[in-house]
């Protein structure tokens, strides 16, 4: 039997509409960003192969996501799949899992939660990420999810590397797997994570 993996990719939210908008108005246009470039998550089937089913999961309003619209799809979907899973989340992709599993008890087998670039946003966060902060006790993940890898990178330009240890504080009994210059993980190509899926 095929082993499923879930994708969730990143995204943006923010606090109002009007913040939103005024980002959309002041955000520069970078053009190189808007050619296709095939990334890990579009290559993890094919690296994987035929012992693997990769689902890539599009998150609804990932501009300016809002927790619950999140939440409620990510539910459907999973009942959906009805069968054990590998999870696999990037930057906001990555916090959702982190705040969903901490919150919930999953109705799935999920066998291994693969966090790739989270941040962690406590009492003193610097940006307001509004519903998906994490609460400061997020130990109750580790009995909702055995086996935890967090990937960051040491010159990730949207997600500090401080991260990690802030994470590592948080979920001791976790995996942390640090990397050098894969600044946000936007790659063609991920081999660390290939591998330790491969070894789940």
């Amino acid at each position: 039997m095929k082993t499923t993996i879930l994708v969730l990719g990143g995204g943006d939210t923010f606090p109002s509409k009007e913040a939103f908008v005024e980002d959309l108005q002041t955000k520069e246009v970078y053009l190189e960003r808007m050619k296709y470039v095939p990334n890990w998550k579009q290559n993890l089937q094919n690296e994987l192969g035929d012992d693997f089913e990769v689902f890539l999961l599009r998150m609804p309003m990932a501009d300016n996501a809002e927790y619950d619209l999140w939440k409620l799809w990510f539910e459907k979907v999973m009942e959906a799949l009805n069968r054990p899973c590998i999870l696999i989340g990037h930057s906001l992709g990555a916090m959702f899992l982190l705040k969903y599993f901490s919150e919930q008890k999953p109705k799935n087998t999920v066998k291994a939660l693969f966090l790739i670039a989270p941040e962690y946003l406590g009492p003193k966060k610097e940006r307001n990420l509004k519903c998906f902060d994490l609460k400061e006790d997020i130990s109750s993940l580790t009995e909702a999810v055995q086996c935890i890898v967090f990937f960051h990178s040491t010159n990730d330009p949207v997600v500090s590397y401080v991260n990690q240890s802030l994470f590592q504080k948080l979920l001791p009994k976790a995996e942390f797997i640090a990397l050098a210059d894969r600044g946000h993980f936007n790659m063609e190509h991920f081999p660390e994570l290939v591998e330790r899926i491969k070894s789940v």
